[in-house]
C-alpha cells in the first residue's frame, strides 16, 4: 500500500481535528488526531505524526488527561531528537499540571533555547518561576 493513502487520510483527519479544536469541542478533535496517528503507523516519525501528537497533546492538556498529553509529547521529543521546541513546551505545561514545577522549568527552558522568538513557553516559565517563589 503506498504512503500517499495514509497520508491523504491523516491530513483530512488532522483538518479535522483543527477544525473541531477551534470550536472547542477538544474530546471529538483529540479523536480525530488520534486516528490521524493510527493511520500513519507505516510513518510514525514523519512531520505529519509529529504534528498530530502535538495536536492530541494540546486537546489533552484542555482535558486534563496530562499523563497521556506527556507521553505524546515525549514520543515528539525523542522522535525529533530533542529538537522540537512545541514539544518541549507541551511537556512543560504537562509537567506544570502535574505539580513537577522543577522539571516543568527545565523543559520550558529547552523550548525556549530552541525557539528563542517564541512568546508562549516564556509566560508559562514565568507562571512556573512565580510558583516556585
Amino acid at each position: 500500500q503506498p504512503i500517499a493513502a495514509p497520508m491523504t487520510t491523516a491530513d483530512t483527519l488532522r483538518s479535522e481535528g483543527n477544525a473541531l479544536f477551534k470550536s472547542g469541542r477538544y474530546s471529538e478533535a483529540e479523536e480525530r488526531y488520534a486516528a490521524a496517528i493510527a493511520a500513519l503507523a507505516g510513518a510514525p516519525e514523519s512531520e505529519e505524526a509529529r504534528k498530530c501528537r502535538l495536536n492530541r497533546c494540546a486537546c489533552l492538556l484542555r482535558l486534563h488527561g496530562y499523563e497521556a498529553a506527556r507521553r505524546e509529547a515525549e514520543t515528539v521529543i525523542e522522535q525529533s531528537g530533542g529538537t522540537a521546541a512545541k514539544a518541549h513546551f507541551r511537556l512543560g505545561q504537562c509537567l506544570d499540571a502535574l505539580h513537577e514545577p522543577q522539571a516543568a522549568a527545565a523543559a520550558l527552558t529547552q523550548a525556549i533555547k530552541l525557539d528563542p522568538k517564541a512568546r508562549e513557553p516564556r509566560e508559562a516559565l514565568e507562571a512556573v518561576r512565580a510558583r516556585l517563589k
